[in-house]
This record gives C-alpha cells, structure tokens and sequence, in this order.
C-alpha cells in the first residue's frame, strides 16, 4: 500500500487535519517515517518486491493533488539528490580496521561515522560534527537518513537497516552499534566482517589463480604470447573495497548470481557511491532490466550488457534497454562491449530471458526432460545436436560449462516472469544443484570432470 510519512520537518508539521483526511481518502494512510522504514525492513527481510520512496512534498501541491485523487502524481518525477562522497572513502576502509589495534578501532569506527554524516549533510569535514549530538539536530530527515545508511553500509560492508539514524540517534549511538555488530558477526549467522574480509580475498585468489590457468592453456596451445598473457593480468585489479572499486569508474558492470534482491542492493549501493555520469551495466542474462533499476534514482543510466560465456571465446554481446535506459547510456554500453570486440544485439523490449537465453533456455531444457525421462544418455543427446545441428557444444555439456545452477537460476527468472511451463526447471535439475553437481566448477554435472 501507499503511505505518507510524517517527522518533524517543516513540510509535515504544517499539514492540516483535513489535508490527512483528504489523503486517507485517497488511499495513503499517514504513518511516521520511523514505522514505514521498520515496515520496509520487514518487507525485504520477507523476500518481497518492495520499493522506498522519499520525496520532499510542497504542501499547497500535496492538499490539491490530494483533493483530486492523483495519487500516483505525488512520487512522479522526483529529482535524484546529487551525489557527494566522502574523499576518505577510497583507502579500503575494512583492511585498516582490521590492521587497526584494538583500542583504536572505536575511534575509527566513529571517525567514519561522523565522515559520513558530514558526506550526508554536504560539510567537507567530518571532525566538526558532535558525536553525541542528535542527528535530527544536526538536520537530518527521512531522506538523508537512508541515504547515509546506503553510503555507510557499502563503505563498511554491512547490511544496515533502514531505521538506523532513528534507533541509534547520535553518531556516537551509530558507532557503538556497528562496533557490536562487527564483533557479534550479522544476524543471520554469516561470519563479522572480518571473517568475510579474509573469504573474499581468498575468492579473488582463487579467481586470479583461475585466469592465470585459463591463459597458460591458450600459451601451451599457441594461440597467445606469454607477454600478451602477462600484460593482460597485469591490467587486472582486484579489491574488497565496494566504494574504491567504483567510485571513478565510467562504466560498472555486475555479475553477481541471479538473484533478483542481491542485484537490487548491490545497484542501490552503486547509485549512492558511483559517479553521477557512470554507466550502471548489468550481466544478468534473464531478470529483466527495468527491475534492477528501480532500485536507482537514476533508471536512465541501467543496461543490460550480457556477455556470453565463456566470455573470452564468444563474441556476442547483447544489449538490453529498460524501460527508462536512455539512448546515450545505450550507446555508450555499445561502444564499450565493442572496444572489447564484441558484436552487439539489441534487445528493445526487456522481457525476462530477453533473447539468447529464452532460447537456449527452452532448448536446454527439452534436454533435460529428455534426459530425466531416460530417452537417450546426455553423450547420445549432446552428439545428435552437435552433428544434426552442427553446435560445436550440445545443451548438457553446455549446462555443465554454464553451471547447472547459473541456468537453474536463469530459467526459474524467465518461469517466474512468463508463467510459461516450457521454462520451469525440471525436477532432476533441482535435486542436481541441492546436491552440489553445478557442473565443471564442482567436477560433476551431466558428465564427470
């Protein structure tokens, strides 16, 4: 449902009785800003398609857009608030608190705090701001509040609520909880930040390990030089620092799973750290665009940019248009995949699957189905494509280089969105990826590695 969130801001304070009543009769019921940022937290840890809307409402034009029913008129063009970060954001944040000796990790904790509430309030420097000074005092509202708790969460790694500066009113307040949270580890059971810090980095090992493997294969075979092997890991940079790694870059691209509320979260991050001129690109092959930037206050800079992999080999790049995506973030998504020597397609109408993976989905599929029903082994059922058909790969063989559950995953998006039984996964699939046979990352699929 609808709701008006009222605080104490000049705007609402001056709303009469009968403006409430206008609205409540026109489906928006009042609720204070701290109920509806605890009803939107419970909204997503529930799992569900829910959107934030804050706005600053004039309120001669609140009563008559009121009075005439329009509602949806009162959240329609709200300018984005610009973008303003904090310069000590870029020096990766959870390495030094971890280097940090223990009594002088709750004045870093506070020192980034109270940056970023300066960051918030547009000040340049974070030491003149009162730790123990209300954050309403110091002039924060509901708009400022989540977006403070967006930056913050993605300087320091964690999955803030959105009530932060409500429940914990100071900076000082704030500091002493991410302090608890960074030793009691987060609620659902993952590991502190610390911990995480040390997998993530062992991740990004493991993935340069991986690259640096791939490449000697294509030196071995003679299809590149040791130098050109060399010079490409060397223009390679990984980081666990979320804001460094964006902050001035022109173009961003996701590749995280296919889970709709991670890209989300991850995009919200982006659109509060990245520049107000970055292209927001997307590597999901099946959930459509138009989702994912709603996450944004900016849906015109968000496009699809779905490599196909293994993307070193493969040359197709296809481009996918949201409903608000721009011409210019198009073209310049264009002109990246192409300085890379991708050839693009473009998909104008963002439906789930878009064009390649509907495709190979409904085909991947028909093989699976195939296969479960023990119609032909996955050798004899890869063979009659590769040589009826002439696909240098057939449709397992391919599930197993994809990953079983990257498909599972994309084909659950495209039933999901579509109802179109052709698409639902078929129930061998299912108990494949609850068992760990993703396929060659994990030495079992359709085939054994």
């Amino acid at each position: 449902g609808w709701g008006l969130w009222t605080d104490t801001s000049t705007m609402t304070e001056s709303l009469r009785r009968n403006d409430l009543d206008r609205l409540a009769r026109t489906g928006l019921a009042p609720m204070t800003a701290t109920d509806g940022l605890a009803l939107f937290d419970a909204a997503l840890e529930a799992g569900e398609h829910s959107h934030l809307v804050l706005a600053p409402l004039d309120r001669a034009a609140l009563r008559h857009q009121a009075a005439n029913g329009e509602v949806a008129a009162l959240f329609r063009d709200l300018a984005p608030r610009p973008s303003v970060r904090a310069a000590d954001e870029r020096g990766g944040w959870a390495r030094r608190f971890a280097e940090a000796a223990e009594d002088e990790r709750d004045e870093l904790l506070l020192d980034l705090v109270r940056s970023h509430v300066a960051t918030a309030l547009g000040h340049a420097a974070g030491e003149k701001i009162d730790p123990d000074r209300a954050l309403k005092d110091l002039g924060f509202d509901s708009l400022i509040a989540v977006d403070f708790r967006n930056r913050l969460g993605a300087a320091i790694g964690l999955r803030l609520p959105a009530t932060l500066a409500f429940n914990h009113p100071t900076p000082a307040a704030i500091a002493g909880y991410l302090r608890d949270r960074l030793d009691a580890g987060k609620p659902d059971g993952d590991a502190s930040i610390l911990g995480e810090l040390d997998r993530i980095e062992d991740a990004l090992r493991r993935a340069r390990d991986g690259i640096s493997t791939s490449q000697q294969k294509f030196v071995a075979k003679g299809e590149l030089e040791v130098g050109q092997a060399k010079a490409a890991q060397d223009r390679i940079t990984t980081t666990t620092d979320f804001v460094a790694a964006v902050a001035d870059a022109d173009i961003v691209v996701e590749a995280v799973f296919e889970k709709i509320d991670v890209k989300r979260e991850i995009f919200a991050q982006l659109d509060s750290v990245a520049k107000d001129s970055a292209v927001l690109a997307s590597n999901t092959s099946a959930i459509p665009i138009t989702k994912i930037a709603a996450a944004t206050k900016a849906p015109e800079r968000v496009v699809g940019t779905h490599f196909f992999s293994p993307v070193p080999m493969m040359t197709l790049c296809e481009l996918v248009r949201g409903y608000r995506t721009s011409d210019a973030t198009l073209a310049a998504a264009r002109e990246f995949a192409e300085s890379v020597g991708k050839t693009c397609i473009v998909v104008n109408r963002d439906v789930a699957g878009f064009v390649t993976t509907r495709l190979i989905a409904a085909f991947v599929i028909e093989a699976v189905k195939l296969y479960e029903a023990g119609v032909a082994t996955a050798e004899d059922i890869d063979t009659a494509c590769k040589l009826g058909f002439g696909h240098t790969m057939g449709p397992l063989a391919t599930a197993d280089l994809t990953g079983v559950d990257v498909l599972m995953h994309a084909t659950t998006n495209v039933f999901t969105e579509s109802q179109d039984t052709k698409f639902a996964p078929p129930e061998i699939m299912r108990r494949m990826v609850d068992a760990g046979a993703f396929g060659r990352k994990s030495g079992q699929g359709f085939y054994s590695y």
